[in-house]
């Protein structure tokens, strides 16, 4: 008897710890665990979900619906691929490039990615919910991928390196755009954008405003720091606010007559007599005038064709710096570099120029020199001070003060 039941109990056990087994199997294949490549992001990822310890699991990941942060120096978005209910991802001011992890995350309706090195837009071509897209400063050329994300209502494309926007012609249910501090010449795709409110064009390369006519829902329009000079395509438009600061506008008939105008964005010293007379009767109504608005960051012309650095121009102690090795490009000038010294020599054309970083002495032809405006680094560039440079090997150069361009041309 005793027997029988040391037999029953030893077939009890063995038959309990296969099932335990089992089903902690069963429960480890549905709830695999999650890598997160990226510490911030991995720290990101714990605080949304309130579990500093353990094990993240892909049924962790599946409660995600919202993931925010301003935690800098998140490079890699692997492991977010398992945030399947993902519905809204703000991560902005880092270094993300890769967006291949969002690509099947079919819920998202909001995307934050301003301020990182995005480049490649494609692996959100298949997100067809995304309403809201805010990309500003990045380095996309490219957004062709858009075309098939219908949805969107607010677009971001500030400050980027986008000359091309055809693709926007299908995104028709945009409301909100900015296309700010680009390379856009050519606005004829917005012309379909019959839903469009707000558009932000200010720091491109636009000439005509002819495509923003048929825009009725537009009230506000920024094309300040652009080469237009007629605003007679927006005399029609209900337009509350208007900004054409640093352009080539001197007439503002065209809008003298609007009943919704509240705001205006000139400057008027460049405008002409019956102009400045609207714009004091325009104040004396109590609506807003200003000539104060931000530059774009400035744009380099060589031999009148644009140029996109790898980092932007900006003005530093009132001197526009550049990328280094995109102007040798140009000048055809040799360069070495003295590590132990942190010095640049450059050499052109039987002219020499010796340059210490964050220095601003200067050797030119052997003499000792000072300059304003010191070189640096940033993110691995070497930026310099481009009139110095350039004058001093004798190429041309002009500025257009008005928009804070650059214009290089080779020597005669």
């Amino acid at each position: 008897m005793k027997s029988l039941l040391k037999r029953t109990m030893s077939v009890f056990l063995i038959v309990s710890i296969c099932l335990l087994t089992g089903y902690q199997s069963e429960i480890h294949a549905d709830t695999p665990i999650v890598q997160i490549e990226n510490k911030k992001l991995e720290t990101v990822i714990r605080n949304a979900l309130n579990k500093p310890q353990g094990a993240i699991t892909a049924g962790d990941m599946a409660k995600l619906q919202n993931l925010s942060s301003n935690i800098n120096h998140i490079t890699s978005l692997k492991g977010l691929e398992h945030a399947v209910n993902l519905k809204e991802l703000y991560l902005v001011n880092s270094k993300i490039n890769d967006l291949s992890p969002l690509s099947e995350l079919h819920q998202l309706n909001s995307i934050y990615l301003a301020d990182n090195r995005i480049t490649d837009l494609s692996p959100l071509s298949g997100l067809k919910k995304i309403e809201t897209l805010i990309l500003e400063r990045n380095l996309i050329t490219d957004i062709s991928p858009l075309q098939s994300m219908t949805s969107l209502i607010d677009l971001d494309l500030s400050t980027n390196l986008i000359s091309d926007i055809q693709a926007l012609r299908q995104v028709k249910n945009l409301e909100r755009l900015l296309l700010g501090d680009n390379f856009i010449k050519d606005i004829s795709s917005l012309a379909q954008l019959s839903k469009l409110t707000y558009l932000n064009a200010q720091g491109n390369l636009i000439t005509d405003l002819l495509p923003v006519k048929p825009l009725n829902a537009l009230w506000s329009l920024d094309v300040s720091n652009n080469k237009i000079n007629d605003l007679t395509p927006v005399k029609h438009l209900k337009l509350i606010g208007i900004s054409i600061t640093n352009t080539d506008i001197t007439d503002l008939t065209p809008i003298a007559d609007s009943d919704t105008l509240t705001s205006i964005y000139v400057n008027e010293s460049t405008l002409n007599p019956s102009s400045k007379a609207f714009l004091q009767q325009f104040k004396t109504d109590q609506h807003f005038v200003s000539g104060d608005r931000t530059y774009s960051a400035p744009k380099i012309f060589i031999d009148n064709q644009v140029q996109k650095f790898p980092v932007r121009p900006l003005q530093y102690n009132g001197r526009i710096m550049v990328p280094l090795r995109g102007l040798l490009e140009w000048i055809g000038a040799d360069f070495s570099w003295n590590g132990t010294k942190r010095q640049i020599t450059l050499k052109h054309e039987g002219s020499e120029i010796i340059l210490t970083i964050d220095s601003n002495q200067i050797i030119v032809n052997g003499k000792k020199q000072t300059i304003d405006a010191k070189p640096y680094i940033s993110d691995g560039y070497t930026l310099v001070p481009i009139r110095f440079i350039v004058e001093t090997f004798g190429f041309h150069i002009n500025w257009d003060d008005k928009r804070k361009w650059v214009m290089l041309t080779t020597k005669a």
